[in-house]
């Protein structure tokens, strides 16, 4: 990982790659974009659309890389693909006996070749990870709004809860003053918790 100590304008200007995945609709649908780079749970943020998120995502990066320089810390520089590197898509992989008999009836099944069948598999496999990277991301952002969430109702019942029992009895149009006076939590702060 290389780094350098550059000013928040230059860390600004640098071309982190970033990926964007579709948030499924019992999810609440929209977008997640992340900088995988810099740290997917950290350089995250959602949208309605892809502009959206990644709007959302440019002020999410300039606050985190504000906070990070003032706190002294590292940060990495953007990713370079090696450029002296020539893939050819061939690619020599020694395996068990047993393996390759496998895989070669599996191929037999599916009426593919070998090399056909591995190649799906990896594209399925590398496919798959990034589906439960995804999944991961989603998860951790639901988590960390119910840790605000949770953090701010005990906060509420610690600090005043006189105001929770007159909440209660004067109804839930009350209740819903008091809770949004205290509880105006954001979707950003419950990811930044």
């Amino acid at each position: 990982m290389k780094t350098l100590k550059l000013n928040l304008e230059e860390y600004l200007r640098l071309d982190y790659p970033v990926e964007i995945h579709s948030i499924p609709e019992e999810l609440g649908g929209g977008f997640l974009a992340c900088i995988p780079s810099l740290g997917r749970g950290m350089f995250s943020a959602d949208g309605n659309t892809r502009e959206e998120a990644l709007a959302n995502l440019d002020e999410v990066k300039k606050e985190m890389l504000k906070d990070l320089l003032e706190r002294g810390k590292e940060i990495p520089l953007p990713p370079t693909p090696p450029e002296d590197e020539d893939y050819s898509g061939r690619l020599l992989v020694r395996v068990p006996k047993w393996l390759h008999a496998e895989i070669a009836a599996r191929a037999q099944m599916n009426d593919c070749s070998i090399n056909q069948y591995i190649g799906t598999a990896l594209s399925k496999h590398v496919a798959g990870e990034e589906c439960v990277k995804e999944a991961s991301i989603i998860m951790n952002t639901i988590r960390a709004q119910v840790v605000a969430e949770s953090e701010a109702w005990r906060n509420f019942y610690e600090v005043e809860p006189q105001h929770h029992e007159a909440a209660a009895n004067e109804g839930s149009r009350s209740h819903h003053r008091i809770t949004s006076k205290h509880f105006g939590l954001r979707f950003a702060d419950a990811k930044a918790a």
